[in-house]
């Protein structure tokens, strides 16, 4: 393939990937605003938030998000606690307890 069409190829792809993600936040916004409130309002009161997945690659996502909570990359940003669940078995049904973990919107 030559360089210009792989350009152009890479070029599509991400006004592809843009398109999609402009359409998805402009949809989800307000659902997404709504969410961290929650999420904030829950890590004041003490919560923590619990990331899991049972595909390998859900679990590795699960670790990543976790990781990102307790040890956030901008400097001087509080971290927040996080752990994650990787046994392969785990189902939210297990891990939910009335009042303890909300669900989603």
């Amino acid at each position: 393939m030559n360089p210009a069409l792989r350009t152009d190829v890479v070029e599509r792809a991400l006004a592809d990937r843009t398109r999609a993600n402009r359409d998805f936040f402009d949809t989800e916004a307000d659902r997404l605003a709504t969410l961290c409130h929650r999420m904030a309002e829950r890590f004041a009161r003490g919560g923590r938030l619990i990331a899991f997945g049972r595909s390998p690659a859900a679990r590795s996502d699960a670790r990543h998000v976790a990781v990102e909570f307790v040890h956030p990359v901008i400097v001087g940003k509080r971290a927040l606690p996080a752990e994650f669940n990787i046994r392969t078995r785990s189902r939210l049904p297990t891990l939910a307890l009335p009042r303890r973990v909300w669900s989603t919107l």
